[in-house]
């Protein structure tokens, strides 16, 4: 938040530079080395789209752009629960309301496929016109 402020009052361009600034201020380097800015990735990004939102569109969010998920892989799932996924399930929420569930192991509204050579999970939803909720979701 603080590298958005600095960017928002115009002390800093770039988040780039905001970012940089503000690790180089928050790390005490009479106790050690070790970066104390912000290191993880998700947070970097959501500084460079405030910038990006704030040159390219004036400060105005952009137009939504709906998504459709087709298929979802996850790997390396060998010590988790099963290890094969098939103990899983999903549930998708719109606001606070559960808009669309999915239950792996019994393939419920969804096709659920592991594979051993790769220890990966793929599933995959059938999309339909019945369900253009989950579309916007």
């Amino acid at each position: 938040m603080i590298c958005m402020l600095l960017i928002e009052n115009k002390l800093f361009e770039s988040a780039q530079a905001s970012l940089e600034y503000f690790g180089n201020i928050r790390t005490d380097k009479t106790v050690g080395t070790k970066f104390q800015g912000v290191e993880t990735p998700s947070q970097n990004r959501y500084v460079e789209y405030f910038e990006e939102v704030k040159d390219k569109h004036h400060g105005d969010a952009p137009d939504e752009i709906p998504l459709k998920v087709s298929a979802i892989r996850i790997y390396k799932l060998t010590g988790v629960g099963a290890g094969t996924g098939k103990d899983f399930s999903c549930e998708v929420f719109q606001g606070h309301s559960r808009v669309f569930e999915m239950d792996f192991g019994r393939q419920m509204n969804c096709q659920a496929i592991f594979s051993f050579s790769t220890g990966s999970f793929r599933f995959t939803y059938p999309f339909s016109q019945n369900h253009k909720s989950l579309a916007r979701a």
